[in-house]
């Protein structure tokens, strides 16, 4: 690694934070960081007179309390900093706490959590109403399957239910639905309608 090139990476590591720069060394990510990178971190840590394990290991702790937190609903949160209880949660935790709120712009001293929760409640309804017009305005296309049919044969004389429920099911499972059956245009040697339409559709998939 050439001085200038070196000289760029400790000035730049040396504005990030402890907690940073213990990840780079102890994650030791050579995808992302050199050896080189990697070793200026550890010896800047070093001039610090940092723990890196102690360092390390509150960063990933600080990371778990705010991932946890994040899931609470704003009142949850409130309530946390409103208490101020060092003796059941930590000063991180409420820093942590407050950190979160700031980032989804709430004012702690006006927050009116009444107002808040219906404004969730019009927008979760708004939404709804905007799915429901959607599926009602979406133009369904169909297809087609025509599938002829006996129905009489000389064997077996008039056609069975069990048989007709076979055809019925087999297409079925293909997502075919009946739409009605109709008479053919075909007449048997004796007069009556030899033959008859089954029509089955189902929802064109694009």
């Amino acid at each position: 690694m050439s001085s200038e090139l070196s000289e760029s990476i400790k000035e730049n590591f040396g504005e990030k934070s402890n907690e940073d720069l213990a990840i780079i060394v102890k994650d030791n990510n050579l995808e992302e960081w050199s050896e080189d990178a990697i070793q200026i971190a550890k010896n800047i840590l070093g001039e610090r007179n940092v723990d890196i394990d102690k360092c390390y290991n509150n960063k990933i702790e600080f990371e778990q309390k705010r991932e946890k937190l994040e899931k609470k609903s704003n009142e949850e949160l409130i309530l946390i900093v409103k208490d101020n209880n060092l003796d059941e949660r930590s000063e991180d935790t409420i820093q942590i706490t407050k950190a979160i709120l700031q980032d989804r712009d709430i004012d702690l001293d006006n927050y009116d959590s009444k107002n808040e929760k219906k404004k969730e409640i019009e927008i979760r309804e708004s939404k709804i109403e905007l799915e429901k017009d959607e599926r009602n305005t979406r133009r369904k296309i169909y297809e087609y399957k025509i599938v002829e049919q006996k129905a009489k044969s000389i064997l077996t004389g008039n056609l069975k239910s069990d048989t007709l429920e076979k055809i019925l099911n087999q297409h079925a499972s293909e997502g075919w639905l009946l739409d009605k059956i109709v008479d053919s245009d075909t007449t048997s040697l004796f007069g009556g309608k030899d033959m008859f339409m089954i029509i089955f559709r189902r929802e064109k998939v694009f």
